[in-house]
Formats: structure tokens, sequence, C-alpha cells
């Protein structure tokens, strides 16, 4: 007996040393290309660095105060991007809510052409969002675009349409096409999520009497709770940084559609433009800490919202 209880602490650091060895890889690509620049970049932001390397003083939280608090030209970008970014975040995570739960259930329930169904709806996630941005600029164009020539010539519109209009019109664009895009992702997610709910379950919520949406948002949403926080927080992360999509749709010249101005783009803007590096990595700080914020959030709502059967 003695001798078995001396191997259960020496298994024990076996098996650590052994989940450690496996994990050192991933640990240290993640604290080089991670956890260093999250640091050397709050580092820059509390300086008035313009440049990677150029000569800078430190001034603390300067650039925390002027993006948040002084009303200037600084202030007011970053707030008109956070709020169409924001925008842009709740439109697009409805949408591959939406999209994604939806396409899944037509697979799980065996729509036809299950396959090619499939490969239809995957296949834009595989483009480059670059290539997927310029397509899209030319078939929206109001001058040679095909889908404004399809919809005056069927007499749908009397005249093009401008959809990447500065405003909402932009921002819908964005919108719609983001969800089409990543359709396909959200779809696998979905679809593992729905394979893992157990068959007694459904069948039991059949026998009970309960009919189809009865059955899909009393029993099969309740269990699929941790698959759709996890597209949200994907959703979260991801719209926040998006920079290709957007300049693509807009073109390069700054300020040309301010609503397709994410906080990403404005970074590239700021960093390699007369604001500076240390202003731009300030407000990717900021960015930053809502996110972390947030994905705290959705944690808690996994721990406390996940229903067992």
């Amino acid at each position: 007996m003695k001798q078995i209880k001396n191997r259960r602490p020496l298994q024990l650091r076996r098996d650590v040393a052994q989940y450690g060895i496996l994990l050192l890889p991933a640990l240290i690509v993640y604290t080089l290309f991670h956890v260093i620049p999250i640091m050397l970049d709050v580092g820059i932001a509390m300086t008035d660095a313009l440049s990677i390397g150029s000569t800078s003083s430190f001034t603390g939280l300067r650039n925390f105060k002027i993006l948040l608090f002084e009303d200037g030209p600084l202030n007011q970008t970053f707030k008109t991007s956070f709020r169409w970014t924001f925008i842009f975040w709740l439109g697009n995570w409805f949408l591959n809510i939406a999209l994604g739960l939806g396409f899944a259930l037509m697979i799980y329930e065996g729509v036809k052409l299950k396959r090619f169904f499939l490969v239809v709806i995957f296949l834009p996630y595989v483009v480059s969002n670059l290539a997927v941005g310029y397509i899209i600029r030319m078939l929206l164009d109001p001058s040679n675009g095909a889908l404004n020539w399809l919809l005056v010539t069927t007499g749908i519109s009397a005249e093009p349409i401008i959809f990447l209009r500065e405003g909402w019109g932009a921002s819908l664009t964005l919108i719609t096409v983001t969800g089409w895009k990543f359709a396909g992702f959200n779809l696998a997610l979905f679809l593992a999520g729905l394979v893992i709910i157990p068959v007694d379950t459904l069948e039991s919520a059949v026998v009970a009497g309960c009919s189809y949406f009865q059955k899909l948002f009393l029993v099969m949403i309740p269990q699929m709770w941790p698959t759709i926080i996890s597209v949200s927080v994907l959703c979260l992360t991801g719209t926040w940084q998006l920079f290709a999509l957007p300049i693509a749709l807009a073109g390069t010249a700054e300020g040309s559609i301010k609503s397709l101005e994410t906080l990403a783009v404005v970074f590239y803007r700021w960093a390699f433009g007369r604001e500076g590096f240390a202003m731009a990595s300030a407000m990717m700080v900021l960015v930053a800490l809502f996110l972390l914020l947030g994905s705290i959030i959705s944690q808690i709502v996994i721990k406390k919202t996940t229903v067992e059967y």
C-alpha cells in the first residue's frame, strides 16, 4: 500500500513534465508573437514615438488622455471609428449566428446535394479578404458593376444603386459581405455543436410532443451555448481587427468612406502617418482592453447558461 501511494506523486510529476514538454513549443511561439509584442506596444503607447526606432521620450498616459477626453481631431476620429466598428461588430455577430446556425441546421437535417452545398458555402472562406473585397467592389460599381447592370436591365431599379455610400449603405455592405464570407466557417462550428447533442434528448422532445421550433429553442440551442459563445468571441476578436476587406472596398484614399474605416484601418493610417506610432499603439491598447473585457464576460456567460440534460 505504501509503494502505491509513493507511485502516485511520481506518476503525477511525470504526467506534468510530459504535458509541459508538449506545450512548450506552442508556449514559446505564443510568448514571442503575442505576449512580448503586447508588452512592447504598451510601452510604446506611453511615449511620443513617431515611428519604429525613432527617438522618443516618456509621456505617461498623455496619449490615452488625448484619445478619450480631449476634444480634437484625434479624439473625434477615434470615436467615429469606434462607433462604426461597434455597429459593424453587432451586425456581423447577428449575421454570423443567423447564417451559421441556419446553414448548419440545413446540413444536419439532410438537405439535398449536401456536399455541393457545403462546398459552395465554405468556398468564400478560403479566399483572401483582399481578393473578396476587390471582387465585391467591382460587382457593386455603380458605373460598370455587374449587379447594377442586372438591376437596371431587369427594371428592378430605375438607376444604379451606390452600395458603398458614406454612412449606413457602406456599413451594411461590409456587414453583408463579411457575414457571407465567414458563413462556411461558422457552419462548421455550429454543425459540430449540433452533432454532440445526444440523440436520446432530441427523441424525447419529439415523443413529448414538441414541434420543430420548440425542440430547436428549448432543447438544441440551450445545449449549444458553448458553441454560440465561441462564435461570438471569434466574431468579437475578428471584426475589431478586420483590415484588408474594408481597405479593398473603400480604396486606399484616406477618409474616402469613413464608415468603412475600422479601428484597424485607422491604426494603420496613424502608425505610418503624421499621428505617429505611439498614438496608434495607445488606440490599440484601448481596443485590447475592450476585447479582454468582452472575452471575460463571455466566459462568465458560458458557465451560467450552459444547460445539461
